[in-house]
């Protein structure tokens, strides 16, 4: 399971030397030490520049290039870019403008001072994906045509690109085929159990999705206004891990009770306490006498 990070806040003071040198006043600094301290960790962070542009700001090379450098002999560390698709209204020409600025970032072997970087993307992070309950098929052609486009112009083939729809819930197969992950919860860690929920053993019953159909290793777990104990992100995490979810992020920041607050605006305050806990919930998972992880249903408690 992967440490995901929606890095959408920008950074500052983070520039690569190229030869493996990082000025230690970068704002993601965190995330580097991190990586160099839970080695045995693997790691999904989603770049969100303020603007989608062929030519990233030095901050943000530097930031990718780092990553890049730290992955060389180290863990597995993806990088894919954040797109917004507006509920499937965004025209094609649009997204596809998106897509291509960060399809150019692999063109960019120089940074402004001539030191050698590689900032190549491995994918795209698709946002504001409507829910559907399977019978929205004019979404399904939607998300079909863009996760196509997005494959098209970045020219990586399904062995190597990564592609991540967010719709925050339930989406049914066909889906599945068309990206490598979907966000099946991003919501109040107090919503774990609530009515509809991806954990809603009763809605799950009238869902087309299985385990074969809708594998928890294509899903990705997002939770933020975490309020509890350390012991309460232990067991959330290792639930997690147990189900067999690829990707995981928990905050305490928030969005707000109206739900329209910003809870990414940086590092979360827990941020080392939920490293540790995948860290404890992936030795777990190693030492355990059933190393193939049955597929169970879990009774999350908020």
């Amino acid at each position: 399971m992967s440490v995901l990070l929606p890095a959408y806040f920008l950074p500052q003071n983070c520039h690569y030397d190229g030869q493996g040198g990082m000025d230690p006043a970068c704002t993601y600094s965190k995330l580097f030490d991190t990586i160099n301290q839970y080695q045995d960790l693997s790691y999904t962070v989603i770049v969100n520049p303020a603007e989608k542009v062929s030519t990233p700001t030095d901050d943000w090379q530097g930031v990718v290039a780092y990553l890049r450098y730290l992955a060389q002999d180290g863990p597995t560390v993806r990088v894919i870019g954040y797109a917004d698709s507006d509920w499937g209204k965004m025209p094609m020409d649009s997204f596809n403008k998106d897509i291509q600025a960060y399809a150019d970032w692999a063109n960019i072997v120089q940074d402004s001072n001539a030191n050698p970087i590689d900032i190549h993307l491995d994918g795209i992070f698709v946002d504001d994906v409507p829910g559907d309950d399977g019978t929205n098929t004019d979404s399904q052609s939607i998300y079909q045509n863009y996760t196509s486009s997005i494959r098209d112009i970045m020219q990586l083939d399904d062995d190597s690109i990564y592609i991540m729809l967010n719709p925050g819930g339930y989406l049914p197969p066909p889906y599945y085929t068309m990206a490598q992950q979907i966000v099946t919860y991003e919501q109040f860690y107090s919503n774990l159990n609530a009515s509809g929920s991806i954990f809603d053993a009763d809605a799950n019953a009238q869902r087309a999705c299985d385990d074969d159909t809708c594998p928890p290793q294509q899903q990705t777990f997002i939770a933020h206004t975490f309020n509890g104990t350390d012991e309460d992100l232990d067991k959330l995490v290792n639930d997690i891990a147990v189900r067999g979810e690829a990707n995981i992020f928990v905050t305490n920041w928030s969005t707000g009770p109206d739900g329209k607050g910003n809870a990414y605006p940086s590092f979360p305050t827990i941020w080392d306490r939920f490293v540790t806990a995948v860290s404890k919930a992936e030795t777990n998972l190693q030492q355990s006498s059933d190393s193939k992880i049955k597929r169970r249903a879990i009774n999350f408690t908020a």
